[in-house]
């Protein structure tokens, strides 16, 4: 999960911090749940103008789709990353969506990076 944010003053290094905090992902996971954990620092970051690339091996993970709905749900522009099956849930959410024909997530994983 990343956030690309756009603005007058260039990519703003701390958008993509959220996801980068093993502490505050632990936290929420906790607290929350982990189906949340991305929605709620998005909630506090994200904006129209702003850009989450969603990445999924298997395209159904829970808490990257809730991230890639309130985005959408927010007007940000959203692209995924998936692998393994054709009809995953997230190769029809983004904005532009890649999806790779890998059958494991060793291939998945090596194609995403």
């Amino acid at each position: 999960m990343k956030l690309l944010r756009s603005g007058k003053k260039g990519p703003k290094d701390s958008a993509s911090r959220v996801f980068t905090d093993l502490a505050l992902i632990t936290a929420l996971a906790n607290d929350i749940s982990y189906d949340q954990v991305f929605v709620e620092p998005l909630k506090r970051r994200l904006t129209p103008e702003d850009m989450l690339v969603a990445i999924s091996s298997s395209g159904n993970s829970p808490n990257v789709l809730n991230a890639c709905n309130f985005a959408a749900e927010t007007g940000a522009s959203v692209v995924t990353l998936s692998a393994m099956s054709a009809e995953n849930s997230l190769r029809a959410m983004g904005d532009i969506n890649f999806w790779l024909p890998a059958d494991t997530y060793g291939l998945a994983e090596t194609g995403h990076s």
